[in-house]
């Protein structure tokens, strides 16, 4: 599959199935210690614009046990974007050191922008609120090991829908299975009208929703998957602001304060 994964639509039904499939039987080759080294020879880099850890390293692993090397920007704080490279001009020189680009961004909709520059393929791993495909299937192949099947299964995923990428691709996967997806929104975190209706559209499937009654359904459910609205990054920018004037300030207080007397 030489093309770009941005979302779990990018997927048809019977890739999902493939994928779910080849990752039971790389779980048997690690236990047996014979994996294949099927990507000797290629290049994975990994430009993660949000902090992550078992993200970007599960997709690092992956591509070391399997023979290939990694080329990786975990903070791109420290990379040429500092100086104002776009995401366009970065996707588009990175790729040309490597085969496959891994994004995660926090931008909706960056793993397209980057995509459409990029010469290889681009994996998402992560796009603002938008999507996040891998982990869905992540999340799909634990489903199918622990239940047998994916299809008619009941699910119930509350929290923060709003914001949560996991749950926008998660919701549509599920929906392509027929499975009984339940929502239970925080107030006012509920599923974007864009996901809804991307749901409708694709599949038409109308999504069952309780406010708040998190522990009827509970023992009912196949998955229950709470989500909850971090707001690191809001509290990072508070904090880097806050340092910013506490600097100006304390440099003020040096320029203005009378020298100590001896």
């Amino acid at each position: 599959m030489n093309r770009h994964v941005l979302a779990i639509a990018d997927l048809s039904d019977e890739e999902i199935e493939g994928i779910l499939k080849r990752a039971e039987e790389m779980e048997t080759a690690l236990v047996d210690g014979t994996i294949p080294r099927s990507a000797a020879g290629s290049i994975m880099a990994t430009l993660f614009y949000e902090p992550s850890t078992r993200t970007r390293l599960s997709f690092e692993a992956a591509m070391w046990r399997l023979g290939g090397a990694v080329i990786s920007a975990s903070d791109m704080k420290s990379s040429s974007a500092s100086k104002g490279e776009t995401l366009a001009d970065t996707a588009k020189v990175v790729s040309s050191y490597a085969d496959v680009l891994v994004l995660r961004h926090f931008w909706d909709g960056a793993a397209r922008v980057a995509a459409e520059h990029a010469d290889v393929p681009l994996i998402n791993a992560g796009d603002g609120s938008h999507e996040h495909p891998t982990q869905t299937l992540c999340d799909l192949y634990t489903l199918k090991r622990a239940k047998g099947t994916l299809r008619g299964i009941t699910v119930a995923i509350g929290g923060d829908l709003k914001r949560g990428r996991t749950a926008h691709s998660l919701v549509r996967a599920l929906a392509r299975f027929k499975a009984n997806i339940v929502i239970i929104p925080a107030r006012g975190m509920e599923f974007p009208d864009w996901l809804l209706q991307k749901v409708a559209e694709e599949q038409n499937y109308r999504l069952s929703s309780l406010t708040n009654r998190y522990g009827e359904v509970e023992t009912q459910l196949e998955l229950a998957q709470r989500l909850s609205y971090l707001a690191k990054d809001f509290v990072d920018e508070l904090l880097e602001r806050c340092a910013t004037v506490a600097r100006i300030g304390q440099g003020l207080w040096r320029s203005l304060r009378p020298p100590r007397s001896r």
